[in-house]
């Protein structure tokens, strides 16, 4: 900003010198033309008259002084600017450089902040994963927890509202970390505290579980397709996310391929493509005849992909093109 006012303020001055050069140059033409016409008159007239130049080279000579004396005025001027502007830059730096030291403190005085009131808090970190399911169809969760501190010979527990339903469980721990395993129905929501108990009783929130939706979306699933007038190819890729017990892998995959309303193919898998530590990945393929001439025919495919787990859990899930 500063330096586009300096930018301004010499062109001006430039601009006014540049005129008052070019106005003197004319003045002073004139004056010495005056000048020159009076001494010719006297030489004509028998007078004496002075010695002087013609006016073309008494012009150029003017001209060549004005020019070299405005050259030396510019370089002047344009050596005063560069340093001018050199000093805009360094003060324009140094602000640049506080404003990233400011910026800086103020980022440590936030991650300080944040780090406070973390350790101000009961519990440091959670965490949560379904690893089984019961016979009687219950989710097994793991549920991990840190505590940043605790008192000698408090008491934790561990409690879970549903509703009306709360579950208490105590837990023990020669650390401040802590491990249980508790079997909720599938239709449930529960929130999560962690109460300590001793000389002074605290209670905090950790979360929150929603059972159906997270053993539901356990599955993740891709589908791409692509085809000609006559045909289309489609690939679905589903993956098994929570694999930490047999009864939660998948025993079989189909899906079932509509075409404005009719079953016109399906493809069922029983053995999974890939399985690793951590997923089940099924890959399946169908190609179906379908009127690709209808410029509606991608609205009218529908999918209906069924997953049946070796619990013996059945889940559907419909989707479109």
């Amino acid at each position: 900003m500063y330096i586009t006012g300096a930018f301004s303020t010499t062109s001006g001055l430039l601009i006014l010198v540049i005129a008052g050069a070019l106005a003197l140059i004319v003045i002073g033409v004139l004056i010495y033309r005056l000048i020159y016409k009076e001494n010719i008159n006297k030489a004509l007239n028998g007078e004496n008259r002075k010695r002087i130049i013609d006016p073309k080279q008494f012009s150029t000579i003017t001209f060549f002084i004005v020019l070299i004396g405005f050259l030396i005025i510019t370089v002047i001027k344009l050596e005063e600017l560069t340093n001018t502007v050199n000093n805009y830059n360094i003060q324009i730096d140094s602000q640049n450089s506080s404003i990233s030291s400011l910026r800086g403190q103020i980022s440590d005085l936030e991650d300080n902040f944040d780090e406070y009131l973390q350790l101000q808090k009961l519990v440091n970190s959670y965490h949560y994963s379904v690893v089984d399911i019961t016979d009687e169809g219950k989710i097994v969760y793991k549920i991990e927890f840190t505590l940043n501190e605790k008192e000698v010979d408090s008491e934790i527990k561990l409690i879970l509202q549903s509703g009306d339903t709360e579950m208490i469980s105590d837990l023990t721990s020669t650390s401040l970390n802590y491990i249980t395993y508790i079997s909720l129905d599938d239709e449930s929501e529960y929130d999560l505290f962690v109460m300590e108990e001793g000389i002074m009783i605290k209670q905090e929130s950790i979360g929150s579980i929603d059972v159906l939706n997270d053993f539901g979306g356990r599955f993740d699933f891709d589908l791409s397709g692509g085809g000609d007038l006559s045909s289309f190819e489609f690939n679905f890729e589903i993956h098994n996310t929570y694999i930490g017990s047999n009864a939660l892998l998948i025993d079989s995959v189909s899906v079932e391929v509509y075409y404005d309303d009719v079953l016109i193919d399906t493809v069922v898998a029983t053995e999974a493509n890939y399985t690793s530590q951590d997923f089940e990945y099924f890959h399946l393929f169908t190609e179906a005849e379908i009127s690709a001439t209808d410029p509606d025919f991608e609205d009218k495919i529908r999918f209906k992909i069924t997953i049946v787990d070796n619990s013996g859990v059945i889940f559907i899930k419909e989707a479109g093109f």
